[in-house]
C-alpha cells in the first residue's frame, strides 16, 4: 500500500504503508472485536458446542465527536439533501486488514477530492474542518489538504466570511500550526475583506511567525 505524509514520526500502530499521524501523543481510537466460527464436537453425546474467538484489533484513524466516520457520513448525506447534490458519493473509508489487525483510514480523505469536483456538501464539510480546533489523527495533513482544495471551490458569501473569521482569528492569537501555510494561501486567495483594522489592532508584532504571514498577506 503506498505511503503518505503524516503528522507524527511513529509508525508502530499505523498499519502498513502509512505512518501514524496523530496531533496528540495519544494513540488512535482502538477497539477489540471478537469474531470467529464455532468449533464443536458431536451432539450425539449431548456435548455443547464450544465457540472459538479470534481477537481483531481495529485502529480507527477518524476523529472523535462530529468527526467520527459515521458522523461525517451522516452529515455529508444530510448536506446532500439540503443542498440538492444530484449525485451523492458513496463514502467509504479505506481499510486494510492484516492478520489480526484492521486499519480504518480517515473518511475525510474521500471528502477532499469531492471538493475539487464541486460537490457542495463536501465543500460545507471542508469549511467546517478548517474551523475545527479538535486534534485528530492526520489532522494537520487533512486540514492543509482541505484548505488547498477550498482555494478552487465555489464558496458562498457566508462560507467566505466564516473562513476569513477563522484564519484571521488564528493569526491574531498566534496559533500558527503546520496547516497555517495553506490557510494563509486560502485567505490571500479569497481576500481579507474588512478584517484589516482588526488585524492591525490586535496582531502580536513580537511573534516572528505572525509577522511573516502578515507580510505575506499584505
Amino acid at each position: 500500500m503506498p505511503s503518505r505524509g503524516s503528522d507524527s514520526r511513529s509508525s508502530r500502530s499505523s498499519g502498513p504503508g502509512r505512518s501514524a499521524a496523530a496531533d496528540t501523543a495519544s494513540s488512535p481510537c482502538t477497539d477489540i472485536y471478537h469474531c470467529g466460527g464455532e468449533r464443536g464436537g458431536s451432539d450425539v453425546d449431548g456435548l455443547s458446542r464450544e465457540a472459538e474467538y479470534v481477537s481483531v484489533e481495529i485502529r480507527d484513524y477518524n476523529g472523535g465527536g462530529q468527526w467520527t466516520r459515521d458522523a461525517i457520513i451522516e452529515r455529508y448525506q444530510r448536506y446532500c439533501r439540503d443542498l440538492g447534490v444530484r449525485e451523492p458519493a458513496e463514502l467509504q473509508p479505506r481499510e486494510h486488514t492484516e492478520r489480526d489487525n484492521k486499519w480504518v483510514y480517515p473518511v475525510m480523505d474521500e471528502i477532499i477530492p469531492l471538493i475539487d469536483r464541486g460537490d457542495a456538501a463536501a465543500v460545507a464539510l471542508g469549511v467546517e474542518l478548517v474551523e475545527e480546533d479538535q486534534l485528530m489523527p492526520f489532522g494537520r495533513t487533512l486540514k492543509a489538504n482541505t484548505a488547498r482544495a477550498l482555494r478552487r471551490a465555489n464558496l458562498t458569501p457566508e462560507q467566505l466570511e466564516r473562513l476569513r473569521r477563522r484564519i484571521v482569528g488564528l493569526l491574531i492569537t498566534g496559533a500558527i500550526r503546520r496547516e497555517f501555510r495553506q490557510y494563509a494561501r486560502l485567505l490571500r486567495h479569497i481576500g481579507i475583506g474588512d478584517w484589516w483594522p482588526e488585524i492591525e489592532r490586535r496582531v502580536d508584532r513580537s511573534n516572528p511567525y505572525v509577522m511573516r504571514y502578515l507580510a505575506y498577506l499584505r
